[in-house]
């Protein structure tokens, strides 16, 4: 008749390899989030910058807007 520890042994073993296994995998996802999250900022910077410069357009536009209807009504043009 085999003994316990026979049968139990390599069970144990192989969760501990399952288990080294998906720590050596959290590792690498977590690597792999870290680096997407630095991308990720740097993208978001440049677009907040681009943002800020398209808001700035749009009010220039606005003001070149009432600036020309503004000479249109002092012309008669309007």
């Amino acid at each position: 008749m085999a003994e316990p520890l026979d049968v139990i042994l390599p069970i144990l073993q192989r969760i501990q390899t399952d288990v080294s296994e998906m720590k050596r995998e959290e590792r690498e996802h977590r690597a792999d989030t870290n680096a997407m999250g630095e991308r990720l900022d740097a993208i978001s910077e440049c677009i907040t910058y681009q943002m800020g410069l398209t808001a700035s357009h749009s009010v220039d536009m606005e003001s070149i807007r009432e600036e020309i209807i503004g000479h249109q009504k002092a012309t008669g043009r309007a």
